[in-house]
């Protein structure tokens, strides 16, 4: 373990990497997993289409990949702000 990096520094003022996070990033892995979901959603409902319940769910997938693609998209905008 290391307790000071250079002389006159003590252990409590040093960064780990756990502190150093760059803001944004859980929201780009969020915004990930709900575009990740929405195309789950909408290749399962791909055979379904021709039922009701397909066509639900096909219009849920969508409106899903949506809403994580925008998140996405803020969260990307967000980070870069952030430099």
């Amino acid at each position: 373990m290391i307790t000071a990096c250079k002389a006159g520094v003590d252990a409590g003022e040093v960064e780990t990497a756990a502190d150093s996070v760059h803001p944004g990033v859980q929201g780009l892995r969020t915004g990930a997993h709900i575009l990740g979901i929405g195309v789950a959603i909408s290749l399962v409902s791909i055979p379904l289409i021709y039922a009701i319940i397909g066509l639900f769910t096909l219009t849920a997938g969508v409106i899903m990949m949506g809403i994580g693609l925008l998140y996405l998209f803020f969260s990307s905008l967000f980070y870069v702000s952030q430099d």
